[in-house]
């Protein structure tokens, strides 16, 4: 099996196995929250110990001693899938915790600043700085990604992909602990914000999660 090629079946892999552990989310939300990422791991590679290679060698080995190379690739891939999908499930139980999300709704939603909790205000802040570089490290292509929002928002007015928030209900008005939280798409939030203004309050798609 081809890097590529594993590569391709690890991504359809980990997508099977997130739409598993998370029945009813729609496909885009598990596809941009989710699935991206878990790609993250595909960079660190899932390599394989000395015994496992061993393993794989004596597996692929044929009668007259020599080793089918397509069989051997194939046990080690084996090998691969077992790790990442144990290397997964740590996350996948975290976002059970965190996010046990009812159902889901989508909807073109009016998004004020007070909307947001507290978490998502000053993370959309801090992303909106002047100086994006300090975040270049946690964010990779904070300042392209922004950019091409900007340009994205001012030619159209609007934005084409849905965010993705949760709903957390508030126990006061000025609970700061309740409304939206901003899960997937700061960059185009930001985007809109710089177009119409803090305090105007803007009109966006959005893959809505209930807790409730």
């Amino acid at each position: 099996m081809r890097a590529q090629d594993f590569l391709i079946e690890y991504r359809g892999g980990v997508l099977r196995l997130l739409q598993q552990h998370f029945p009813g989310w729609p496909d885009y939300v598990v596809r941009d929250l989710l699935l991206g990422r878990m790609n993250k791991a595909v960079r660190s590679g899932f390599p394989v110990t000395q015994a496992e290679t061993d393993e794989a060698k004596k597996l692929a080995t044929r009668g007259d001693g020599s080793v089918d190379l397509e069989k051997y690739k194939q046990v080690v891939a084996q090998f691969q899938e077992k790790k990442w999908a144990e290397s997964l499930m740590p996350h996948i139980q975290y976002l059970k915790q965190q996010y046990p999300i009812k159902r889901w709704t989508k909807a073109n939603t009016f998004f004020s600043w007070d909307s947001w909790d507290s978490t998502t205000q000053s993370k959309l802040a801090a992303m909106a700085g002047e100086d994006p570089s300090k975040l270049a490290d946690k964010i990779p292509r904070h300042t392209k990604r922004i950019g091409t929002q900007d340009e994205i928002v001012k030619r159209s007015g609007f934005i084409k992909e849905p965010l993705i928030v949760v709903l957390h209900p508030r126990k006061s008005i000025n609970d700061p602990q309740g409304g939206f939280e901003l899960l997937e798409g700061h960059h185009r939030m930001i985007a809109l914000l710089r177009q119409y203004g803090v305090h105007n309050g803007v009109y966006a798609p959005a893959y809505i999660g209930h807790f409730e």
